[in-house]
Parts: C-alpha cells; structure tokens; sequence
C-alpha cells in the first residue's frame, strides 16, 4: 500500500515510453490499487496480503519506470492528479444530485 500512496502523490501526457509502459495508464491502476487496498481494510490479513501482492505484480513494471525514468515519473504524477481530480468530481456530481 505505501508504494501505492507514494505513486499516488505523484501524476501523465499519456505517452508511452522505450519499455511501453504507459503512464496514464499506470496512474489509473495506481488509484485503483489504493481504492482496492482502502476496501480489503474489512478482510483477514492474509486475504489483505493476497490482494496486495496481486497489486504489487500488476503494478511492477509502473514501479520499475517510475524509479527509473524521470520523465515517466512526471507524466505519471501529472496523470494521477487529474484521475484524482475526474473520480473527485464524479463523486461530488453524485452527491450534488
């Protein structure tokens, strides 16, 4: 989970890179993850660990660019903050209605 904060904190053009990876995409399943960890808070812990190394596999390679490539790391953190800012109006659009 804490390298799923951490990648949530940063954001993404959408370009991908040399390893083709693509950063919006990355940020996307970054923000997914941390939803996914936020909802198996209810699970027994080695239920919360299995999930948790799934996300750890899907999230690999993201990772790996991310420490990697600073340009892919900028993208990626300039993606997570508008998937953040779309999920946080579409909520508030529910809320509103």
């Amino acid at each position: 989970i804490l390298l799923v904060i951490i990648m949530t904190l940063n954001s993404c053009n959408g370009t991908k890179n040399k390893s083709n990876v693509n950063a919006c995409e990355c940020a996307k399943l970054s923000v997914e993850a941390l939803t996914a960890g936020l909802e198996t808070m209810e699970l027994s812990e080695e239920e919360r660990n299995e999930a948790m190394k799934v996300w750890e596999e899907k999230l690999a390679p993201c990772e790996k660019q991310f420490e990697e490539d600073e340009e892919f790391k900028k993208e990626m953190e300039e993606c997570i903050l508008k998937v953040l800012e779309e999920e946080l109006g579409e909520e508030l659009g529910e809320v509103q209605e």
